[in-house]
């Protein structure tokens, strides 16, 4: 059982130190990233190009990125990581069991076969990244600490590090703050990266996460799933920009025990976001919306639940 009241001082420690959080296939882990697959097929590019939002023919040896999975509707069902690990060897990294089902259908069609290896992970986020695994955003790489072997993906301010079980494990040696999945979530937000709960509260494509760094439409003749309605929308919305929301609410912990949608308006009234992706800091609730561009932090209230609800409390900026 999580204690509030430490899960927002272990995500503020975490934020000026190192954080780790040990991934699990439990249904209850609200991050469930360690679905991993390597494909190495000769097939495997145009596969991968029909699957994912980002084009892997741009993708060198040694990189990675982050890409959505859409469904034929545009509309965003995961988040991925696809790291280029060798020459004609790839491995997408994801956090829904839908999507390895979703995978496996689009595969037939190309005639691919990939793997899924039996690996366990860890995230890690903070200042502290760099002095555990050095490597620059977007890189990825076998690495070897205290004689056990890992593979690890360098994200802008995090790294996903993959494992034997043993190897995993052995991690928890190491002089860090053991996140739960409270405070790890706080990393996640403060990290500016989509995660699952980001569209786990209704359909919404990627401009309306904040998402649009993900989708890539570079080369005219690559049609992704989704793609067609994906690109009408973004040509026809309002610019966006992600915005990380600190609310004054007093004793945010208490969200926690009746978690309820969080509602990002004008002090107008005018509805900006929804979204049940909340983290704790010390006492404060924080959020990642994607909000118009033309509208200020300054400008907007927090609401839990809907407009109608009740109180809504003043919010700031956090730069990261």
């Amino acid at each position: 059982m999580i204690e509030m009241s430490s899960s927002g001082a272990q995500a503020a420690q975490a934020s000026q130190s190192l954080g780790l959080y040990f991934t699990s296939r439990d249904n209850d882990d609200p991050f469930a990233s360690n679905f991993t697959v390597d494909i190495t097929d000769p097939n495997g590019v145009a596969f991968l190009r029909r699957l994912l939002t980002i084009d892997v023919n741009s993708l060198f040896p040694g990189h990675d990125r982050g890409s959505l999975i859409l469904n034929a509707l545009g509309l965003v069902t995961d988040f991925a990581v696809v790291a280029h690990v060798r020459e004609g060897h790839y491995r997408v990294i994801f956090q829904s069991l839908d999507t390895l089902a979703w995978m496996h259908q689009v595969a037939k069609a190309f005639d691919v076969d990939f793997t899924s290896p039996e690996l366990a992970s860890a995230l890690a986020y903070g200042p502290g990244i760099d002095t555990l695994f050095a490597l620059e955003p977007g890189r990825c790489a076998q690495q070897q600490l205290n004689g056990h072997d890992y593979f690890v993906v360098r994200r802008e301010k995090s790294l996903l590090i993959e494992g034997s079980a043993e190897a995993i494990e052995a991690l928890k040696a190491i002089d860090a703050v053991l996140l739960d999945p409270i405070s790890a979530e706080t990393l996640s937000i403060l990290a500016d990266e989509p995660q699952a709960l980001d569209w786990a509260n209704g359909d919404v494509n990627a401009e309306e996460i904040g998402a649009k760094a993900y989708v890539d439409f570079k080369d005219p003749a690559r049609m992704f799933i989704g793609r067609a309605l994906t690109e009408a929308r973004m040509k026809a919305a309002r610019p966006r920009h992600t915005v990380i929301l600190k609310s004054h609410q007093d004793n945010g912990a208490l969200w926690f025990e009746d978690p309820m949608q969080v509602t990002i308006a004008t002090k107008e009234g005018i509805v900006l976001a929804k979204t049940l992706r909340v983290g704790l800091v010390n006492e404060s609730l924080i959020t990642r919306v994607a909000i118009d561009a033309a509208v200020k932090a300054d400008d907007c209230v927090w609401i839990n639940g809907s407009l109608q609800a009740g109180v809504a409390y003043s919010v700031e900026e956090i730069t990261c």
